[in-house]
């Protein structure tokens, strides 16, 4: 079975850049959402790695949130934090344990180095 990537952007155009870094690091299920409700409703994924885009902050979604629903259903997901140069993000999402943070715009050569 296919290891599931879950990207949580309001940034419909990333699902493109992120797809091309999972072509080079091997085969993945890529999930994109912007619904929080979603990804608490599908608890049947094998998410093993979510993407959260701080941009959601702007639109009142906790990413800090997202990332501890996420880790009920999961206590071994990893998670990669998507910033730009507005992002303000507190030392509490430092809790989630990010594998790493990636500034936009992305890059997927980048984006597939920090997934290896």
């Amino acid at each position: 079975m296919d290891e599931s990537v879950l990207l949580v952007t309001p940034q419909t155009s990333l699902e493109d850049v992120v797809r091309r870094a999972l072509k080079e690091v091997g085969t993945y299920d890529l999930r994109a959402t912007d619904d929080f409700n979603t990804i608490i409703e599908d608890r049947q994924q094998r998410i093993t790695l979510a993407l959260l885009d701080a941009e959601l902050e702007d639109q009142g979604v906790s990413i800090l949130d997202v990332g501890r629903a996420l880790r009920q259903f999961n206590d071994k997901i990893q998670f990669i934090v998507i910033t730009n140069p507005k992002s303000w993000l507190t030392e509490e999402i430092n809790e989630l344990a990010p594998r790493g943070f990636i500034s936009k715009p992305l890059d997927a050569a980048e984006l597939a180095k920090m997934m290896n």
